[in-house]
């Protein structure tokens, strides 16, 4: 006998035994030699149908029995009791999903509840669930699904089974995401009209049938709402845990990708061949095939392009630190030892999650390789990380594909975001992070108080990577603990609980092991955090909050130390650097957002203007140091890109005036995207160095802002002289000075090795002989730079 566990949690009481319905109810019974278990089903039906108020219907479908369950369904006559019954029949064995599509195809009543023969939930349930109800009565647009897991469930059930159908869940829920613990109990009551629609759409014929209709319930934004049940595990299951369980779970992988295919490709093109209108998700389904593709394009494009981007200034530092951890992992600290990963420069003093990856994969993946092409092709992801998160937190928050597709393309035509995304391995992996943890924090508000395993497991994840690469991934910790108390606060889903000290003892106690994993696993690349872990991440984070090194900026046509630069230095730079229509669809959000205040779900919307300004206003808080614009706040640039994508969406989507108009609106933002996007391709690869129109360009510009001041453009001057001077083919020497020393020695070693690189300070530039000078401007005086250069 297998052993059995039992759990119990009270569920609120509620006064009276008696509830009186008079709700219209299909029941769908799936039957497969079920003879053995007939008689108990029927005396359960039975008593059910005398004590429910409303019209009631029973389908049986025998599913291809062996048995002789066949003739004993079409021998229990037309009626069990008062309700209407019904037996459809096949004569092979479809399995249980199809059993139930076929029952679920001739129900004619309200409401339809799917349930197993053996009676494991009796559907007397339903009147418990009445109890919980608001008005005690159905939804008409949600899903009602039984879960073992729910807290206040009874479940008399096999511990073995228990914990297969829990790692299964888990599973589920990573390729899918669906946030339920519970997908496969077959207590579940649908609105007729959900349930013919979601068992016509139906792939998955299996045991895994449920996760199949749900995540096509979550692809069409169809309610669910799991419910507690009383469940007793009954002898001679059908299920086998081992090889059922394997196979279910190749299923699941099976149906994530079919309907991940189906959903954003197949019914995206069948759409636009019909020339059909709004889908049941209220939009066009075309816009969700825009997001894929432009994902898809920028997921390949940016690795390619990547390799036109030349290594930073600051780059070969980085690239020594990354070789400097990926050494102390592989042999310690040898005695004596000068320079090691506890204390290269200043770099100890951020995680160098993205220098140590990148070395590994130079060294053990990529030998032949360029190693800062390694990199740039990892920062690239990175990029696109950041970007498609971002898209993906644009339509988890509006529900619209559009406001998805719209972030997406408004940062793939940010040239200053598609710029560093190519060569700042400093910004771009943190960007990346603090999008990556943002998003998955909406996702555990949305899915309080009891969260999916996914969503805690990616939580850790994206705050654990962003102190792996800088230590203000702390931040998000602070995030984490507000934005639960805001929940519980403003959400009427969530606030009935706050008085539920069980229920938020156990949230505190996940909470703090969030906290905890996140922590300690940031410090997976960070040797010098892992020496003093109390201590030393702070001592990062004092430093990081103002950086000790004064450097010089240029800012309004002046020069000014970084620490002397006035409080509105970042706000000045994104509002110069941001194409106009991220600034214009800002200015729609403010509007749209006030007057729209009442009709949406403002939280996620608050939630993410907070952590776009937040950082931004500490920083002037602070006072900190800041310099080279706005590169260590790129972070919070996707965020105020999805709220103006929002904007841009509710201006062309208002239905307060005429669809001429709203084409009007639309016609201008496609004038707005192709002005940037006409910048980056004459521009490439110097897309970081843009300025608005508002400014007049960087030609406008570059004599009162810094352009390049990290060495990017250093190497197309490099090829110009491979190019034009004929003694670099001829094998000659040349001697060239530079005060961008790495990236233009490491450009001619690889293309011109006769081409000698020297090192000089701009301002001593003539008292060197040399052929040519290849200089960046970034320490010249805005006299000098607007008269002379």
């Amino acid at each position: 006998m297998s052993k059995k566990t039992k759990k119990k949690v009270a569920a609120r009481k509620t006064s009276g035994n008696a509830i009186k319905t008079s709700a219209s109810l299909s029941l769908v019974i799936p039957c497969y030699n079920e003879a053995g278990r007939l008689a108990g089903m029927f005396k359960t039906l039975a008593d059910f149908a005398g004590k429910w108020g409303g019209p009631l219907q029973i389908i049986c479908v025998d599913d291809g029995s062996s048995d002789n369950t066949a003739e004993l369904l079409a021998a229990q006559g037309d009626s069990i009791g008062s309700a209407a019954y019904q037996v459809v029949t096949y004569p092979d064995n479809r399995g249980k999903g199809g059993a139930l599509a076929a029952g679920v195809a001739v129900a004619t009543h309200d409401h339809v509840l799917t349930l197993d023969a053996d009676m494991s939930t009796r559907p007397h349930q339903l009147r418990q669930w009445l109890r919980q109800l608001p008005g005690q009565a159905f939804p008409s647009d949600t899903i009602l699904i039984g879960s073992r897991e729910h807290e206040a469930s009874e479940v008399d059930g096999d511990a073995m089974r228990r914990a297969a159908g829990l790692l299964y869940n888990f599973s589920t829920q990573l390729f899918t995401g669906l946030p339920f613990h519970d997908t496969q109990c077959g207590f579940k009551l649908y609105p007729r009209e959900v349930a013919q629609h979601l068992f016509t759409k139906m792939q998955h014929e299996g045991w895994a049938h449920d996760v199949d209709l749900l995540y096509r319930a979550k692809l069409e934004h169809i309610p669910v709402q799991t419910m507690p049940v009383k469940w007793e595990h009954k002898d001679d299951s059908k299920i086998n845990v081992g090889s059922d369980g394997l196979k279910m779970f190749l299923a699941t992988i099976g149906i994530s990708l079919r309907q991940k295919w189906d959903w954003y490709i197949l019914q995206p093109i069948k759409d636009l061949q019909a020339r059909a209108g709004a889908d049941r998700t209220g939009e066009r389904s075309y816009f969700r095939l825009l997001f894929v593709l432009l994902s898809l394009a920028l997921l390949i494009g940016m690795p390619l392009l990547s390799g036109d981007y030349a290594p930073t200034g600051d780059e070969d530092v980085q690239k020594r630190y990354g070789e400097l951890i990926l050494d102390y992992y592989q042999n310690g600290i040898a005695d004596g030892q000068k320079e090691t990963a506890l204390n290269y420069r200043n770099l100890y003093y951020y995680g160098g999650m993205f220098d140590t990856v990148a070395a590994w994969l130079n060294q053990s993946v990529f030998p032949d390789v360029d190693a800062f092409k390694v990199r740039h092709a990892l920062n690239a992801l990175f990029g696109f990380m950041m970007m498609f998160f971002a898209g993906r937190m644009g339509h988890l928050v509006s529900r619209s594909w559009r406001v998805g597709f719209l972030t997406l393309l408004f940062l793939a035509l940010s040239p200053r975001i598609f710029g560093h995304s190519m060569n700042n391995p400093k910004d771009i992996p943190f960007a990346a992070a603090y999008v990556f943890t943002i998003y998955y924090m909406l996702q555990w508000m949305r899915q309080l108080p009891r969260p999916s395993s996914k969503t805690v497991l990616f939580l850790i994840i994206g705050i654990a990577f962003s102190l792996n690469v800088r230590v203000g991934g702390l931040l998000l910790l602070a995030y984490l603990a507000l934005f639960t108390g805001v929940a519980f606060v403003v959400q009427p889903e969530t606030r009935r609980f706050i008085r539920d000290f069980g229920r938020m003892s156990r949230l505190a106690a996940l909470s703090l092991f969030i906290a905890v994993a996140a922590y300690f696993g940031g410090m997976i690349f960070w040797p010098y955090a892992q020496q003093a872990p109390f201590s030393n991440p702070f001592t990062a984070l004092a430093e990081m909050q103002n950086f000790s090194t004064g450097i010089q900026m240029l800012f309004e046509g002046a020069r000014i130390w970084s620490d002397e630069l006035p409080w509105y230095y970042i706000p000045k730079w994104i509002a110069i650097t941001s194409p106009l229509f991220v600034l214009l669809g800002l200015g729609l959000f403010v509007g749209f957002f006030a007057t729209k205040f009442k009709e949406i779900k403002w939280l996620p919307f608050a939630t993410i203007a907070f952590t776009a300004v937040f950082p931004v206003a500490y920083a002037v808080y602070q006072d900190s140091s800041l310099y080279d614009g706005m590169r260590h706040f790129l972070f919070v640039y996707p965020l105020l890109v999805v709220l103006a994508a929002w904007g841009w969406h509710s201006l062309v989507s208002w239905q307060g005036v005429s669809r001429g108009v709203r084409m009007g609106f639309a016609g201008l933002l496609g004038v707005l995207l192709i002005l940037p996007a006409l910048w980056m391709v004459r521009s490439h690869p110097n897309q970081y160095v843009y300025f608005n129109e508002l400014t007049g360009g960087a030609g406008a510009v570059y004599a009162d802002y810094e352009t390049d001041y990290w060495n990017n453009s250093i190497t197309q001057a490099g090829q110009w002289i491979i190019d034009n001077d004929p003694r670099v083919a001829a094998g000659d020497t040349i001697q060239v000075v530079t005060n961008a020393m790495e990236p233009l020695r490491h450009y001619m070693q690889e293309h011109a090795p006769n081409v000698r690189v020297g090192y000089t300070r701009i301002n001593d530039r003539n008292t060197k002989n040399t052929d040519y000078h290849v200089l960046y401007t970034r320490t010249l005086d805005p006299g000098t730079l607007a008269n002379a250069w």
